[in-house]
């Protein structure tokens, strides 16, 4: 009975070994430290990169800490440049051969690689959709309050609602049932997926969602007249060659230029410091401004008899406006929003959204499909299980180079 046992021991093992040689044929260990080692290496300091660029052109806006967009920009960047300073640093020791059976290595692999794979992109796919609400509602938000220190006070917190969300939701999701001393998850099946589902690709699809929808809004009106208070009047100067009279965006109406009206033979003379326009008396029964698409000329001063003279009421708060020749351009000042400055930020909030869902949600789908199913068929070949495990895993570090490069070519600076 002995020796059967030590038969059927030794066949065991010849069937492993051989199971072992046929799976590891064509993988090398050295070669592929080195290459992870490397590519690590290149990755941080590509993101490093790519998100002080980022975080520069964004700080050169106007009013920079008081607008959500800026601050919502700044802590996704923050979130990618922690990421190359802490995962993937860990990630390059684990190739080093760090000791990761100790608590204090456990802990902190197991932190970083939660960071890595399920907290960041929670956090930038809510981060993505917050953008996408706060371009529908740009001016709404800018009006909640008046001051600097509340639209800074407002920026901040919607800035941090990802982050909180991340560290409520994600984190007890994630770490919940870890052996910390062993580094041994005890995890069931259904927590895992739910896990990866509520972390990766519940965001990205939100997200891919929210910035579609944003698209296909058009421009909205009530925001093109939304006025300012740091805008200035509206000073709209055209004129014609008849004899109709001139008239100008503040509704003063010039005198006619041809004819002698001998009833005034000395014009009035205008104030020290008043414009010549301003002379005339005025009234306000002209409250919109008429503005004709002809060639502009340049009115020389006649002797002229006093013309009525009306005055459309007392308008502040409004953007620029300049008049050409046969055009008229509305111009908005750096607070409020623009069709152009639209149109290119929903262009890239969508072109983002959906970088970010195909670099990420194949990692998800590996982890779904494959690392958590019970039932899966086993690689034959080390080297196709580590090529795939380790292509879903550079997609997902790539994104943090990526999306950054595609706000920072769109951006307005």
């Amino acid at each position: 009975m002995e020796e059967q046992r030590k038969q059927a021991l030794d066949f065991m093992t010849n069937v492993l070994n051989r199971y072992s040689e046929s799976y590891n044929e064509g993988f090398d260990e050295n070669v592929y430290s080195w290459t992870s080692i490397a590519l690590c290496i290149i990755f941080i300091l590509l993101i490093l990169l790519s998100n002080a660029l980022l975080i520069r052109k964004n700080a050169r806006e106007l009013d920079f800490y008081a607008r959500p967009k800026n601050q919502i920009i700044l802590s996704l960047a923050i979130g990618d440049i922690f990421l190359a300073l802490f995962p993937l640093i860990v990630l390059t020791m684990t190739f080093f051969g760090d000791d990761q059976h100790n608590w204090k290595s456990c802990s902190l692999a197991m932190t970083s690689d939660t960071y890595m794979r399920f907290l960041l992109h929670f956090v930038y796919g809510l981060g993505l959709v917050i953008l996408a609400i706060e371009l529908l509602c740009r001016n709404k938000i800018r009006d909640m309050t008046a001051d600097k220190t509340g639209k800074i006070f407002v920026s901040i917190v919607l800035s941090a609602i990802p982050w909180l969300l991340g560290l409520i939701f994600v984190l007890p999701l994630c770490l919940a049932n870890i052996d910390m001393t062993t580094c041994l998850s005890v995890q069931t099946k259904r927590q895992a997926k739910a896990a990866v589902v509520i972390s990766v690709i519940l965001p990205a699809c939100a997200a891919v969602a929210m910035c579609i929808v944003v698209s296909c809004r058009a421009f909205p009106p009530a925001q093109y007249q939304q006025t300012t208070a740091t805008s200035a009047p509206i000073v709209t100067i055209t004129t014609s060659h008849s004899n109709s009279p001139l008239q100008s965006g503040n509704g003063f109406t010039a005198p006619p230029t041809d004819g002698y009206h001998p009833g005034n033979q000395y014009p009035q003379q205008p104030l020290p410091g008043q414009h010549p326009l301003q002379q005339y008396p005025q009234q306000m029964n002209n409250p919109q401004a008429h503005v004709a698409e002809q060639p502009s000329v340049t009115q020389q001063p006649s002797v002229t008899q006093q013309p009525s003279v009306t005055q459309q009421p007392s308008v502040t708060q409004q953007p620029y406006t300049v008049v050409q020749p046969n055009k008229s351009v509305y111009l908005q000042n750096d607070a409020g929003i623009t069709v152009s400055k639209f149109h290119r930020e929903k262009s890239r909030l969508l072109a983002v959204a959906i970088v970010f869902f195909l670099l990420v949600v194949p990692q998800a789908i590996y982890q779904l499909s494959y690392a958590l199913n019970p039932t899966r068929t086993m690689m034959e070949r080390r080297i196709t299980a580590t090529a795939i495990h380790d292509f879903v895993l550079w997609l997902m570090v790539i994104r943090s180079f990526v999306t950054p490069m595609i706000m920072y070519c769109y951006s307005e600076v």
